[in-house]
């Protein structure tokens, strides 16, 4: 289980009101990075990730104190949202003063982060050896696959051509940090129904930061 901590401003910390969820909304015209902030860390206490990182996001850019980003990530992880998250420590990892009490926390969160990132993926079962495996209309190798294909979350395309077989396609959300399985059945062409895998044409586009042949 993660222990999150709200990093605070030593001369911002006073009695901060309490708002409800409901009534924290991202500041109008001339309200302070000071007030959002508190705003902001009164919607942490009561759960309510998403309105914190709204008055954040905002107070970062009246006055970016790394801080903030410390806090970013804090929210972020409560969401499950892992790759904000990873990218909020970086920035406090590369703003933050050397003597920071937080640094160690946030570089061993990182590096943990990474680590479970890397490891993002789909895994393809059931169907004919031999069959493409492309996702997003990307290539990306023939089964049997030995490892999951790996690369970022998000929602993805998944399509399987294999000679003799109607086409198989699904789509697919993968969490960050998760390997989601996808199991096949692809079903005998009918004669006539058009032409097999080795006659389409595919997409050069490509999948964003997956390497070929399923590398982490």
């Amino acid at each position: 289980m993660k222990t999150y901590v709200v990093a605070g401003f030593v001369a911002w910390v006073t009695a901060l009101a309490v708002v409800a969820p409901g009534q924290a909304q991202p500041a109008s015209e001339g309200e302070d990075a000071r007030a959002l902030f508190r705003r902001g860390q009164a919607a942490y206490t009561q759960g309510d990730y998403e309105t914190a990182i709204a008055l954040w996001q905002r107070a970062y850019e009246l006055d970016a104190r790394p801080a903030l980003q410390y806090n970013l990530a804090q929210a972020y992880g409560r969401r499950g949202e892992l790759e904000q998250e990873a990218e909020a420590l970086e920035r406090f990892i590369a703003t933050a003063p050397p003597e920071s009490s937080t640094l160690p926390a946030a570089r061993a969160r990182q590096a943990a982060l990474r680590e479970r990132l890397a490891r993002t993926g789909v895994e393809v079962a059931g169907a004919p050896d031999g069959a493409l495996v492309l996702i997003d209309g990307v290539e990306r190798g023939r089964t049997p696959l030995p490892e999951p294909i790996r690369g970022p979350g998000g929602e993805h395309t998944i399509t399987l051509r294999a000679g003799g077989y109607a086409d198989f396609q699904t789509g697919l959300t993968v969490d960050a940090g998760d390997v989601e399985r996808v199991t096949v059945v692809m079903v005998p062409r009918t004669e006539g129904g058009g032409a097999d895998d080795e006659d389409r044409g595919v997409s050069p586009a490509a999948w964003a930061l997956f390497g070929i042949g399923g590398g982490g």
